[in-house]
């Protein structure tokens, strides 16, 4: 499934763009265009927005993206625009199993981010078509057309709905350094035993939710993808959770809708708490 924007040429902002420099780190622009977000050495850079501010979030590292706006800045000249919509993309991989709505899972966070105006695509890899079989779906965000249609082997984030996936193959495949893994479990890594890889990971980068549990407490069902869409939301910033709630319902309209929304925004108070508790404790 690919979602759209309508195409149009970027026209040129009514007054030259300005480029602020804070840091040899961070640059941002000034436009009236709609936000894009990217990581550059490490600081979240909100390009094509009316202000320019650093927030929490989720941003591709596309070296295309890179060589593009880093070739601005080495030129010594403003980001425009045309810099930040030339290939920018987040790529998302869920791993889970056959019945727990992987597939679905991907789905709604294409939608949730056409709902914030990007363009969208999400798609699964079937082995074995039963439930509880091994089951793969990606998702890629951007706000230029997409053009890849193979899978997902550098994913920005990654979304594991089964941790019994964990011991059986490398979930963690691709993923950089400066990449996020939410997980579901009620477990913590170490619980899980892959103390080791969290390592090699950014602090705070690789977290675990009880997805399953919520799933259970709001649905009466053990289905986690709502709930770790919450989660994704709240840990990344990749997509809001007023578009996660509006793609749920559109996915799911009547009660069941709206009890998968409160098992999202559930996991999205609780991801948020975790975090904030941990800023606290690293303080």
């Amino acid at each position: 499934m690919t979602h759209r924007r309508p195409q149009s040429s970027l026209p040129e902002p009514s007054r030259p763009p300005t480029a602020v420099t804070l840091s040899t780190e961070l640059v941002a622009t000034t436009t009236t265009k709609p936000t894009l977000t990217f990581l550059y050495q490490r600081q979240i850079i909100y390009l094509c927005n009316s202000d320019v501010r650093e927030k929490p979030g989720l941003g591709p590292r596309t070296l295309g993206a890179y060589a593009q706006v880093g070739g601005a800045i080495r030129a010594n000249r403003p980001v425009t625009c045309a810099d930040s919509y030339s290939g920018l993309m987040t790529e998302v991989r869920i791993h889970g199993r056959g019945g727990q709505g992987v597939v679905t899972a991907s789905d709604l966070m294409a939608y949730a981010a056409f709902t914030d105006g990007h363009h969208a695509q999400a798609f699964p890899s079937f082995g074995s078509e039963r439930t509880g079989a091994p089951v793969v779906s990606y998702c890629r965000i951007t706000d230029t057309e997409i053009r890849p249609r193979e899978p997902v082997l550098a994913p920005d984030l990654v979304v594991v709905q089964d941790p019994t996936l964990l011991p059986i193959m490398d979930v963690f495949s691709g993923l950089a350094s400066d990449g996020y893994a939410l997980i579901n479990s009620a477990k913590t890594t170490t619980e899980l035993g892959i103390d080791d890889i969290v390592a090699t990971y950014q602090p705070g980068h690789i977290i675990t939710i009880p997805a399953t549990e919520l799933a259970k407490k709001y649905l009466g069902r053990p289905l986690p993808n709502a709930v770790m869409l919450g989660g994704v939301a709240a840990l990344t910033g990749l997509v809001r959770l007023e578009s996660v709630q509006q793609a749920i319902r559109n996915k799911f309209p009547g009660k069941i809708g709206e009890r998968n929304v409160e098992a999202a925004s559930a996991a999205y108070d609780l991801m948020k708490s975790m975090m904030a508790g941990k800023e606290k404790a690293d303080a």
